[in-house]
């Protein structure tokens, strides 16, 4: 089953994909996983980036980012990854959102990635933000 973007949705280890190239990634990192240079690998982890709230004495809900992956690499950081074929606006708004409440770079505990469709698809090594 295509999206409206042409990705097809792919299972892999009974999850869901959105796309082959983030399935392949999974495979990536269950392999490393394996390997032991990644553990508490997590898939779909949601981060709230506006917390709910009232207005007019009505509720609003919260924002969410839900990352694709999330681990805790060979130096102890945990590393937010999200697979990316298109950037939508409320992709960038929503990342730096994220960015801004969880990721802090002085500390580099929080490592975010993002994963495209023209990196590598085999290594994919994504860009650190």
């Amino acid at each position: 089953m295509a999206n409206k973007y042409n990705a097809k949705k792919v299972e892999v280890d009974g999850h869901r994909f959105d796309s082959k190239i983030e399935a392949k990634r999974y495979e990536y990192l269950k392999a490393c996983s394996v390997a032991g240079s990644i553990t508490n690998l997590a898939l779909q982890v949601s981060y709230i980036v506006v917390p709910k709230q009232r207005y007019e004495n009505k509720a609003v809900r919260d924002a969410k980012y839900v990352v694709d992956f999330e681990y805790t690499d060979i130096l102890g950081r945990r590393v937010l990854e999200d697979v990316k074929g298109r950037k939508l606006p409320l992709y960038a708004l929503k990342k730096k959102l994220l960015l801004w409440q969880y990721v802090i770079p002085s500390e580099g505990m929080i490592v975010f990635r993002e994963i495209a469709k023209w990196d590598d698809p085999v290594l994919m090594v994504g860009r650190v933000r």
